[in-house]
């Protein structure tokens, strides 16, 4: 690993626990979503303006990645009580567009991030398969960083917390990707409550996780980053499950995540995702809709980190 890779290694998590969101994506994938749904319609029949029950079916919407149906229940919210500031930013977060200077004064604070679909043209789209064709045969799994400090820190391969394999390669992926990313640079420092920052070092690396990868929740964190990025694609038609990007939410006295509380962004073919390295993430495990799975049709992904110039 080269000098650059080490510096963009994640923080070890402040904390040991079970891998309780995937147990939720796996139990509401399995049917629980489905009787969640049906029970707080009911209630909401009886209710159908109480605003703790909207909250509920706002975040059973979230944990199961329907985003356009969250925005709704929260615009709901919004008509019901203006000062909710929660629904205020969590309807902007599941549109996939916060606005500059939102915020929540409450004990939650949802995790931020930008959606941009269709992404790439058709053209740029394509040229990203055939660069992972001429990349895969050379691509290696992913180590971990768990750094105390930026002098203390140790890489090693630990599939309890990531199995995916990627390669750097930011002279080929510069022309593909990167210009478009930063053409919009300033708009997503604003949208994401980050403050404006001269970009420079600019790191990227070319992912596939095949069936039965995952990473563990994670930051991206410790070593610099303002922002960082998800670019997904993917063969057509799609041929695995899983692969969803899941987004916590922070406890604000505390800073520690909540496990049972976050948002679903599902692996969508040229789906840009970007978001503040500080937001606790993690990535679903993959699961192949007919086995043998290729790497090709494997979840692929671009991830991206945005670094400032330093004085």
């Amino acid at each position: 690993m080269t000098a650059s890779e080490k510096r963009f290694a994640t923080k070890e998590r402040p904390f040991d626990m079970d891998d309780i969101a995937q147990k939720i994506v796996d139990a509401g994938e399995a049917g629980l979503w489905s009787r969640i749904e049906r029970s707080l319609a009911l209630q909401m029949e009886r209710n159908p303006d109480d605003a703790s029950l909207l909250h509920q079916l706002g975040l059973h919407y979230r944990q199961s990645g329907q985003l356009i149906k969250a925005t709704e229940i929260y615009s709901r919210l919004m008509i019901l009580d203006g000062q909710d500031d929660l629904a205020i930013l969590l309807w902007q977060v599941c549109s996939g567009n916060p606005e500059k200077g939102s915020r929540t004064v409450g004990p939650i604070e949802p995790a931020r991030f930008i959606l941009r679909r269709n992404f790439l043209s058709p053209d740029a789209r394509e040229i990203m398969f055939h660069l992972f064709d001429t990349k895969y045969p050379a691509m290696e799994e992913l180590d971990i960083g768990r750094a105390h400090d930026i002098g203390d820190t140790q890489f090693k391969i630990d599939r309890s917390m990531r199995h995916q394999f990627g390669i750097y390669c930011k002279t080929e992926l510069q022309d593909i990707i990167q210009t478009e990313i930063m053409d919009q640079f300033p708009g997503f420092c604003d949208g994401l409550n980050v403050e404006r920052f001269l970009p420079d070092k600019h790191v990227v690396r070319l992912d596939y996780t095949p069936h039965g990868g995952f990473g563990k929740m994670h930051q991206d964190v410790g070593f610099g980053a303002r922002l960082s990025y998800l670019y997904y694609f993917n063969s057509q038609p799609k041929k695995f499950r899983g692969g969803d990007l899941l987004f916590f939410d922070q406890d604000r006295k505390t800073g520690q995540p909540l496990p049972h509380q976050f948002t679903r962004v599902c692996h969508e073919d040229n789906l840009l995702v970007i978001f503040p390295p500080h937001h606790f993430h993690q990535v679903t495990r993959v699961a192949a809709k007919n086995l043998p799975l290729a790497a090709a049709d494997s979840r692929l992904s671009v991830c991206g980190f945005i670094h400032p110039k330093e004085a």
